[in-house]
């Protein structure tokens, strides 16, 4: 019985000590902003999704959140946003208009869990799923600059605690970095271009430290600091959310890159054209644009450069000077159209003849992409097709003030197909003039 006694302590002792193993290790933690959250509700997977209690993610994060009991209905609001979700109800009122979500909230002990990803990405945070130590991660996205180019459209970056943590697969390019990993829970090695080399565990645990990789949605992520150990020189400021790496970008090859500049229309003051449904071009491009950067990253022999990543208006010189300055090899610039509500199409235009094969590839993915009706390839005398040196082409991707091609034109998968295209034409383009 002594024996029995003594092994039961043990365990329960074993239980007490390390929470993330036994049966506690299917509870899910949440972690805002490298702070992680104690919630009388745990957040929960349903149907593969996560569900997290909504209040502690609102309030961690200063926004205002109210709880009609009437309705069964919590809005949250801050400055710039009202969001309102209903119990078993899974269209989401975000700012007026109605958005579907793949799962309805929940109430669980009198708490509303809604899904993480979707509230998230409504609110533009940061989100990542840490699967080995079952931690859903949100934060606010930090501002990322190589060189002083903004790299947040194609960055994520997770706080853990008190340590940023970026995506080795992101970085190991421009700073020749090599990447010898094995199993989920293997140990690391990074050498870096100076023959200089660290070792990190990938763990399992909330206590991670400062030389800890974690994996988030599959990706490997390391703690910034690891990064100054390997002599990449890095400035932080938390406060402002910038990391800054001063350091000249190397290529793996001595082959120059070929650089593709990005153009979103508008931004900014101007709004460009409003969509039937209320929404702005100026949102639709740059999300589509973000999404064929995304796309062109695939290609180590492509640089991606974007006249704006956020919501500025640079002026019309503005996006000429930096595709010339830059001495980029194409200039694409995205927009949508706006006429009258049974208007309806795809067109492509371009100014030189040097741009005409450029935009004939483009007009040809983009118009079996959209399935918009054809409105054609035409020349035209556009600010930044005219001023540019380099092949360079503008597209109406459609009609936002046509109700049925602005429906589509806000889906994410018709952006996403749009932005495939794109860059299947880019690269169709590029195979056949390098």
């Amino acid at each position: 019985m002594k024996n029995l006694a003594l092994l039961v302590s043990t365990i329960l002792l074993l239980l007490l000590t390390n929470p993330l193993t036994g049966s506690a290790k299917e509870n899910i933690h949440l972690m805002v902003n490298g702070n992680l959250l104690q919630s009388d509700v745990s957040p929960k997977v349903v149907n593969g999704r996560t569900l997290v209690p909504v209040r502690v993610i609102a309030e961690s994060l200063g926004m205002k959140i109210k709880w009609n009991d009437d309705e069964r209905k919590v809005t949250i609001n801050n400055d710039q946003m009202s969001l309102q979700l209903t119990i078993q109800n899974r269209n989401a009122i975000v700012n007026g208009k109605v958005i579907p979500m793949e799962l309805s909230p929940i109430l669980d002990h009198g708490r509303t869990l809604v899904p993480l990803r979707f509230i998230g990405e409504t609110l533009g945070l940061s989100v990542g799923w840490d699967a080995l130590s079952r931690v859903a991660l949100v934060n606010s996205p930090f501002s990322i600059k190589i060189n002083d180019q903004s790299l947040l459209n194609t960055y994520k970056v997770f706080q853990i605690k008190e340590e940023p943590y970026v995506p080795l697969s992101k970085i190991k390019q421009p700073f020749s970095l090599k990447v010898d990993e094995e199993d989920h829970s293997a140990k690391v090695t990074i050498t870096s271009g100076r023959g200089n080399s660290l070792k990190l565990d990938v763990v399992g645990s909330l206590d991670v430290s400062k030389r800890s990789a974690v994996r988030i949605d599959g990706t490997l992520f390391v703690p910034l600091s690891s990064l100054d150990e390997l002599e990449i020189q890095s400035d932080l400021d938390v406060n402002q959310k910038m990391i800054q790496f001063n350091q000249e970008i190397r290529s793996p090859d001595s082959q120059p890159k070929y650089v593709i500049v990005m153009d979103p229309g508008h931004g900014g003051k101007d709004s460009g054209a409003k969509g039937i449904a209320g929404n702005y071009e100026k949102d639709f491009t740059l999300s589509l644009t973000n999404k064929v950067v995304n796309e062109l990253n695939q290609y180590p022999e492509i640089e991606v450069k974007m006249t704006r990543t956020d919501d500025t208006y640079p002026t019309l010189q503005d996006r000429v000077d930096l595709a010339n300055q830059t001495k980029g090899n194409l200039f694409l610039s995205i927009h949508a159209n706006s006429f009258a509500p049974e208007a309806r199409g795809t067109e492509v235009f371009y100014t030189h003849e040097n741009s005409k094969e450029f935009a004939e590839i483009v007009y040809r993915h983009l118009l079996e992409a959209t399935g918009f009706p054809d409105r054609g390839l035409k020349q035209s005398q556009f600010f930044v097709t005219r001023h540019t040196t380099m092949p360079a082409a503008l597209i109406e991707v459609g009609f936002i003030s046509n109700k049925m091609e602005n429906t589509e034109m806000l889906k994410p998968e018709f952006q996403q197909r749009i932005a495939k295209s794109l860059a299947d034409a880019i690269y169709e383009y590029y195979q056949n003039n390098r």
